[in-house]
């Protein structure tokens, strides 16, 4: 069921601008992204954080609607996401398309996105399609409500950025799409995904490990393969989370699915005392970087 478009405008191209952030990017598969893309959007905007490769990204620079920013350092994923919205909130764009740089969205996605949008939904996401599994896309009519989207493919409303505050500068890269997400839901708004497109994604080095039998025929289980830099990256962010939602409503939530994800990775992970180690790193990293007030929006 299509949801209540009071919000939309006449046209969704002209009102949304697709941001990418790029580190070490593909450029075949940036390319790709960015083709993919540029006819459902007024623009992309491309920001690279310091990539090795940055003067192959540089060159996308003008191609189409794609203007690139190369950014003097890596700064982090949520800095690079809120400029990207802020420049397109001066661009008067309603809407705000994140992607990854190796994520390539499908014919129409934009606008069938844009279609769920209505006054108390603040994201919409597609089915996300990863390349490192053996699924294929599964189209149907609805739209589910879920709690938790990644970034890529998701269409944010930048009025409901404004109003939360943007994302949580402290946060380096891991987690920076779930605190946003619990951000949206602590401030009253919905998110929901469209079940009637998707998005092609890699979701980093994923190996299957095992599948759980169940009335529905097994569920399968993959390992991340996350290295320790990045579990210690994740653990720093779950405590600055915590610690920002307390025991409200949103942050028991987000609790009790961190809690499942550290259960998660100490099961399937290789390397259990590495695991343990990185998570104690990043919980006292947290610690400190919670003290600091985050992103306040201007």
């Amino acid at each position: 069921m299509i949801l209540n478009k009071s919000i939309m405008g006449s046209s969704v191209a002209d009102e949304t601008v697709a941001i990418i952030i790029s580190y070490n990017p593909d450029i075949e598969r940036l390319r790709q992204n960015v083709d993919a893309v540029s006819n459902q959007v007024s623009k992309v905007l491309i920001f690279d954080n310091e990539s090795d490769n940055r003067d192959e990204v540089s060159l996308l620079d003008g191609t189409g609607n794609c203007t690139v920013f190369l950014n003097g350092e890596n700064s982090g994923l949520p800095i690079s996401l809120n400029e990207g919205c802020r420049k397109a909130s001066r661009m008067r764009a309603r809407y705000a398309l994140l992607l990854d740089q190796d994520s390539v969205v499908s014919e129409g996605m934009v606008t069938s996105l844009a279609e769920c949008m209505c006054e108390d939904i603040g994201i919409v996401s597609p089915q996300i399609v990863d390349r490192n599994k053996n699924e294929g896309f599964a189209p149907f009519d609805s739209i589910v409500p879920v709690k938790r989207v990644i970034t890529s493919g998701a269409l944010v409303r930048l009025d409901v950025w404004r109003e939360t505050g943007g994302f949580d500068e402290r946060i380096f890269v891991d987690w920076a799409d779930y605190e946003f997400c619990a951000n949206v839901r602590a401030h009253g708004y919905r998110i929901v995904r469209d079940m009637r497109t998707m998005i092609l994604h890699e979701m980093g080095r994923r190996e299957y490990a095992f599948t759980l039998p169940t009335f529905k025929g097994g569920r399968p289980f993959y390992r991340t393969n996350h290295s320790a830099t990045r579990m210690k990256d994740k653990a720093r962010s779950w405590v600055i989370l915590e610690k920002k939602y307390g025991w409200s409503k949103v942050g028991l939530e987000e609790r009790a699915y961190i809690m499942a994800i550290k259960l998660r990775d100490l099961v399937l992970e290789r390397g259990r005392l590495r695991t343990l180690r990185a998570y104690a790193a990043g919980a006292r990293e947290g610690r400190l970087a919670a003290e600091d007030g985050g992103f306040k929006n201007d």
